[in-house]
């Protein structure tokens, strides 16, 4: 999620206009590959073969812009950053039944 501008050296904002969805997505795109490669995770002939790909499964959306007093829309968007760790569904750990399988929870 980036901003739709930024504070000078004055301290006075300064919108961006408009995205350009292709080049964010190939910045988006450029970017992920580099944190692959770094890490060792993804050869340099993978990321060429899908960069190859018509549809590689890149993409950037841009929406309209929220405000910050738009709790509901800061909600809903918040849902796609913030990693959510579920509740367990039981206090305890399942148990396995004496034939090995699954015995419900405990």
């Amino acid at each position: 999620m980036v901003t739709a501008g930024s504070w000078d050296r004055t301290g006075a904002w300064k919108s961006v206009f408009g995205w350009d969805r292709p080049v964010l997505r190939e910045l988006f795109q450029t970017e992920v590959f580099r944190f692959l490669r770094e890490r060792e995770l993804l050869s340099v002939e993978r990321i060429d073969l899908i960069r190859s790909w018509r549809h590689s499964g890149f993409d950037v959306f841009v929406g309209e812009l929220i405000a910050p007093d738009d709790r509901r829309a800061l909600e809903h968007i918040a849902r796609y950053l913030i990693p959510v760790r579920p509740r367990p569904i039981w206090k305890h750990p399942p148990s396995m039944s004496r034939s090995g399988g699954y015995a419900g929870p405990s």
